[in-house]
């Protein structure tokens, strides 16, 4: 389950490791843990709008997406995105 934004994953993560009490914002501490392990990865979390991936973080979501950790080169997936777009049009 990816986090819909970084202030969720930072606000479940300090449920869990005791910044906030147990019970903030009617979350307990048990399932915030829960949340934080579910997503906590480099291809769990959200991009970063004006920061790239790091290679190891394309490598992990490349892996989870499509079993194998070869990554193409940068910028192809959006390519053929907008490839596919102007086909349809």
């Amino acid at each position: 389950m990816p986090a819909k934004s970084l202030n969720q994953f930072k606000l479940m993560a300090g449920i869990c490791n005791g910044s906030y009490p147990d019970g903030y914002r009617g979350i307990s501490k048990k399932t915030a843990c829960e949340f934080v392990e579910k997503t906590h990865s480099l291809a769990g979390l959200p991009r970063r709008l004006g920061k790239p991936r790091t290679e190891n973080e394309r490598k992990a979501r490349h892996k989870k997406l499509y079993g194998t950790t070869k990554v193409p080169p940068r910028g192809t997936g959006i390519r053929k995105k907008l490839a596919k777009m102007l086909k349809v049009v």
